[in-house]
C-alpha cells in the first residue's frame, strides 16, 4: 500500500513539474490571420537584404501599395552557413514582420516568441548569439502564408574569392522554404537580391576589407563589381532557371548612383558596405518595381517615417526623412537604368 502511495504521490508531483513547465515554456509562433489578397514578403538573408527590405513600408506607404506584408529573416551570413542554419532546427536568426496598414514600425520576435518594436539597428549577431532575438528558421516560415521568398549570396561568396558560390545551397534553401511552407498547397515564388559592391572611396573601407580588396582585387572596386554581375550572370541565373521568378539588379542600381556627380560615395555607403538610407531607398524602389512592375517615373515618392530611418541623427531629430529633387532624380535613373541592364553600370547623366 505504501508503495502504491509514493508512486501515486510520486506521479503527481511529476504531473505538476509538467505542468509548470508548460506555462512557463516559450510562446509557440501564431500565424498571422490575413486576407489572400494580401501579398507577403519574405527576405531570407544578410545585411544588405535587412538594409533593402528595412525601407520596403516606406516605400509601400509612399506609393498607395496597401495589401502587403513584409518578414526579415536575418543571419550575418552567406547561403553556405544561413542553408545548414535553417536545416538545423535551431535558433539561429533573428526575425522582423510588418503588416501594412496596422504597423507604424517593425515588430521584432523576442527569443520567447514575444513581439517588440525594432529600430533599424538592433537585428545583429550579438542579440542572435546571445539568445535574446534567436529563432528558428520554420518560426518566421509559420507566421504567414508567404507568397513571395526572396534568398541572396553574401559579398565574399558572389564575387566567388572563397569559392562559396554553390547555388546547391540556394536549392537547398528553397526546397526547405516550401518543405515547411504554412499552406502546404501553395508555393511560394522565388527572387534573387542581387546585393551591391563595395565603394570606390577606400577610407570607407574596415582593416578587413582592405586586405580583402589588395587581395583580390588589387584595391579595385568597379573590378568586385563587375565580378559581381559576371558571377550573377554567369553562375546564378543559369542554376536558377524556372526556379526563380524575380531578379533584383540593386547591384547594377547602385552602381549607377555612384557614378553621378550629384552623389558621393559616402552618400550611398555609410561603412565598407552597408547603405545609407539614400541607398537602401534606392535598393528599395527597385524590389518595389521589379515586384509590381511599375515605371519608377511613375512612382510618387515622399518622406521616409523616421521610425524607419537608420541614420541616428535624423532619428534623433524627430523628423521623416526627405529626398532632394537632385537626388530623387538621381534614385529614378539609376533605377530605370539598372532594370533595362541588369549586369552593367550606366553612367549616370548627372
Amino acid at each position: 500500500m505504501k508503495r502504491i502511495l509514493s508512486l501515486c504521490l510520486s506521479l503527481l508531483l511529476l504531473t505538476g513539474i509538467l505542468a509548470g513547465c508548460t506555462e512557463t515554456a516559450p510562446e509557440q509562433t501564431q500565424p498571422i490571420q490575413q486576407e489572400d489578397e494580401t501579398l507577403k514578403i519574405l527576405m531570407i538573408g544578410g545585411s544588405l537584404g535587412y538594409d533593402t527590405m528595412y525601407m520596403m513600408p516606406a516605400v509601400a506607404k509612399n506609393e498607395g501599395w496597401t495589401d502587403v506584408s513584409f518578414g526579415i529573416l536575418y543571419r550575418s551570413a552567406g547561403l553556405k552557413s544561413l542553408t545548414p542554419y535553417a536545416q538545423s532546427g535551431r535558433p539561429e536568426f533573428a526575425y522582423l514582420e510588418y503588416v501594412v496598414g496596422e504597423d507604424e514600425a517593425w515588430r521584432r520576435a523576442q527569443g520567447n516568441g514575444n513581439f517588440t518594436i525594432s529600430v533599424p539597428s538592433e537585428a545583429n549577431d550579438k542579440f542572435i548569439e546571445d539568445g535574446s532575438i534567436a529563432v528558428t528558421a520554420e518560426f518566421a516560415l509559420q507566421r504567414m502564408d508567404w507568397d513571395i521568398v526572396i534568398i541572396m549570396s553574401s559579398s565574399s561568396e558572389i564575387t566567388n574569392v572563397s569559392n562559396d558560390l554553390n547555388m546547391a545551397n540556394a536549392e537547398a534553401m528553397m526546397t526547405y522554404v516550401k518543405e515547411h511552407d504554412l499552406n502546404p498547397a501553395t508555393t511560394p515564388e522565388f527572387g534573387w537580391h542581387m546585393i551591391w559592391s563595395l565603394p570606390e572611396d577606400s577610407t570607407l573601407w574596415n582593416e578587413a576589407r582592405s586586405k580583402f580588396m589588395a587581395q583580390h582585387y588589387n584595391n579595385n572596386a568597379m573590378a568586385m563589381f563587375e565580378d559581381n554581375v559576371k558571377n550573377t550572370q554567369q553562375i546564378v541565373v543559369p542554376a536558377l532557371e524556372g526556379k526563380i521568378k524575380y531578379l533584383f539588379p540593386c547591384v547594377a542600381a547602385l552602381q549607377n548612383a555612384k557614378s553621378s556627380t550629384v552623389v558621393t560615395d559616402k552618400d550611398i555607403h555609410r561603412d565598407f558596405i552597408h547603405g545609407t538610407d539614400y541607398a537602401r531607398l534606392i535598393a528599395a524602389y527597385v524590389w518595389y518595381c521589379e515586384l509590381t512592375d511599375t515605371n519608377i517615373r511613375d512612382c510618387k515618392f515622399g518622406p521616409v517615417p523616421n521610425g524607419i530611418v537608420r541614420d541616428n541623427e535624423i532619428r534623433n531629430s524627430g523628423k521623416d526623412y526627405e529626398l532632394s529633387e537632385e537626388w530623387k532624380q538621381v534614385l529614378i535613373e539609376s533605377v530605370e537604368n539598372a532594370i533595362q541592364k541588369p549586369y552593367e553600370l550606366t553612367p549616370s547623366a548627372y
